[in-house]
């Protein structure tokens, strides 16, 4: 009998230790950013999880988006933008850690229109020209310039450049939440349309052609820990994109990186 006891008790203490173990192993991390970072950021997760024995999820929106998910509560321990705006009121309301940002890599912003638009400006392709030159060669053109929506971190950015200038008749066009096709698409299927595109979109493409301008366009996105109780797992994943194997990442997919 006793033997048939001590057999029980062993057995239970096993389970026990299992479970603990699990739950000891069971770590998770929840990252918030925008999808025209996700062909990079997704591989560098999946490295991470691998090494780190850590589950993480990646929810993709706009930084709009992904703000009313942080200030509802929504599972959330990194978020990744470079939109100033939202990242300004997530300071304001002391949901980020504001002592670890941490910068990730830089996207240049591009002109671009279909490979094989027969009605592109021949000036256009010459060589270099301003960004006031070529907005106004497309004005004259009668084309439409299209960008993101501004709650986008690329659509804010050429938002707030275009204020610099002023040419009445150029036509512009801002994608709207509920439009869910990539202006990549719109570019394509309306030889008319010209689009401020991220060059890492667009790599290695070769049914898009890029205006070169003078002008170096270029948006820096940060990491921030959303402050909660899985602060140090975030941490320790933000030294991670800091590690040359993440620089590589984002290098090989079209971003720059310091």
């Amino acid at each position: 009998m006793d033997k048939k006891k001590n057999l029980i008790i062993f057995f239970l203490l096993n389970i026990f230790l299992f479970i603990e173990n699990s739950l000891a192993n069971n770590r998770n991390l929840n990252i918030l950013a925008e999808p025209q970072i996700s062909k990079a950021l997704t591989k560098i997760v999946r490295l991470y999880s691998q090494n780190s024995n850590t589950v993480v999820s990646i929810n993709f929106n706009s930084s709009s988006n992904l703000f009313n998910e942080i200030e509802s509560g929504e599972p959330s321990d990194i978020f990744i933008s470079a939109h100033p705006k939202y990242i300004e009121l997530l300071k304001q309301k002391g949901l980020i850690d504001v002592y670890n940002i941490e910068y990730v890599a830089s996207d240049k912003i591009v002109l671009t229109t279909a490979s094989d638009n027969k009605n592109i400006a021949k000036n256009l392709l010459i060589k270099k020209l301003s960004l006031a030159e070529i907005l106004s060669i497309i004005s004259n053109q009668k084309a439409n310039l299209l960008i993101e929506n501004q709650n986008f971190s690329s659509g804010n950015y050429i938002k707030n450049i275009l204020t610099n200038y002023d040419f009445p008749d150029l036509k512009i066009f801002n994608k709207i939440d509920e439009d869910r096709f990539s202006i990549i698409k719109d570019v394509k299927e309306d030889l008319s349309n010209y689009a401020f595109i991220s060059l890492s979109q667009i790599k290695n493409r070769n049914d898009l052609k890029t205006i070169n301008m003078k002008e170096e366009l270029l948006m820096h996105y940060k990491a921030f820990i959303v402050a909660g109780n899985n602060m140090d797992i975030a941490r320790e994943f933000l030294k991670f994109l800091k590690s040359s194997k993440a620089k590589k990442i984002f290098l090989d997919s079209g971003f720059l990186v310091n």
